[in-house]
């Protein structure tokens, strides 16, 4: 780099760090996933110099994460959403759906994804890009048995796998124990979205143990990875498949080199092998440790907001099924007076001169410290105590 390229990309770094917000939501990608650590940037800068064939480092990066965690395979993908689109794929091609793209899109069209109906989450719509049409069983404040069962009667040649998104305790569904034990009664298998259900560390393995065909982790969260990351654990005959058409295999053919569906979700070897790193530091971590000290965070950040203005409560709570994910990491719960609606001071939050990213639920403003430094606690306070200020002036909401 040249003396004149060198404080554009200075002038870059600069305008980009002064873009930077306070996180009181979680590892969401929107606001860049989580932090990774020292050993996982040090694995990019130990891979990067070097060319390898993407397809063998892909597989020995998948045996040595099984084997590690006690899994029969795994794969590294680019994000959990790429892992839904990629698993679909995988299971049409074993049906005998064809390997290239356009073949396992045909194959795909005359094929169901059972979705029990409260599962409403938009990463629904991801099954589409496989090929499949969502198919929706129960109805929205209950699930029961016998409509899983019916689901797959009606459509007895057509429903591919059952899709369940890890929102336990959600009221009314369907709990994975009785989608697994209906669905692989029918021979279907069925594919996780445990995306950001780490912690507990135990969940990495839980779902597949409970004997899911396939389960799909965010590697941005709380495993500590990039956020364009991603794991992807199951059957081994499944992530073979996922191997063979994925984003790192083509096949040379008369007519020329064809690539396969998983193409434009390629990972990079820097993402291979920080993945495998971050995994490696998630198992080292101390998570009684780690609970222990956000819930000190938890208790100070609500102590100090109490101390705001006497009419604002705030307490620690732990998140129903509907919060952002997961729901065993403790919230501070802010309530407001009547006149005050917290939706509103969380907008105005996201625009002090540091943005503050917070979330509303049932009228009440929660700060999740997941993703938060201490440092940040002192901007939190100092940021609402502005904006309802600012509010009381504006509605005299005291008076």
């Amino acid at each position: 780099m040249n003396d004149r390229e060198e404080p554009i990309l200075a002038d870059f770094l600069k305008l980009v760090r002064s873009m930077r917000v306070v996180n009181g939501i979680g590892t969401m990608t929107i606001l860049g996933g989580s932090r990774v650590s020292d050993e996982v940037i040090e694995s990019m800068k130990y891979v990067n110099d070097i060319f390898l064939n993407m397809q063998d480092l892909s597989k020995t990066a998948g045996e040595y994460i099984a084997r590690r965690i006690g899994v029969d395979a795994a794969c590294i993908t680019a994000g959990a959403a790429s892992g839904t689109v990629l698993g679909i794929a995988a299971l049409i091609y074993l049906r005998g759906g064809g390997k290239y793209t356009r073949d396992i899109l045909e194959q795909g069209r005359r094929m169901l994804i059972a979705v029990q109906k409260p599962h409403r989450t938009e990463f629904r719509d991801l099954i589409y890009i496989a090929g499949p049409e969502l198919k929706e069983f129960g109805d929205t404040d209950i699930v029961t048995e016998e409509s899983l069962r019916k689901v797959i009667e009606e459509n007895p040649d057509k429903i591919l796998a059952v899709m369940h998104y890890a929102f336990e305790p959600m009221p009314g569904t369907l709990p994975l124990e009785s989608v697994l034990r209906i669905a692989h009664s029918y021979g279907i298998p069925v594919i996780v979205d445990a995306a950001a259900e780490l912690p507990p560390k135990e969940s990495l393995t839980r779902y597949y143990k409970m004997g899911s065909d396939l389960v799909l982790f965010s590697g941005g969260k709380m495993l500590g990875g990039l956020s364009n990351s991603g794991l992807m654990i199951g059957r081994k005959e499944i992530i073979d498949a996922v191997h063979e058409i994925g984003p790192l295999n083509e096949e040379d053919t008369d007519e020329g080199t064809r690539i396969f569906i998983g193409r434009p979700m390629k990972v990079s070897k820097e993402t291979i092998v920080s993945t495998v790193a971050a995994i490696e530091n998630f198992l080292r971590i101390d998570e009684d440790a780690w609970l222990s000290r956000i819930r000190m965070m938890a208790d100070t950040i609500a102590k100090m907001i109490s101390g705001i203005d006497p009419d604002i409560s705030a307490k620690v709570v732990m998140p129903q099924w509907n919060h952002p994910r997961p729901v065993n990491i403790p919230r501070v719960q802010v309530s407001f007076p009547q006149g005050i609606a917290a939706q509103e001071i969380s907008l105005r939050l996201r625009k002090f001169r540091i943005p503050i990213y917070t979330y509303c639920m049932d009228g009440r403003l929660y700060i999740n410290p997941q993703c938060l430094e201490e440092d940040d606690i002192p901007l939190i306070i100092e940021g609402l105590s502005h904006v309802l200020h600012s509010e009381k002036e504006e509605t005299g909401w005291r008076n």
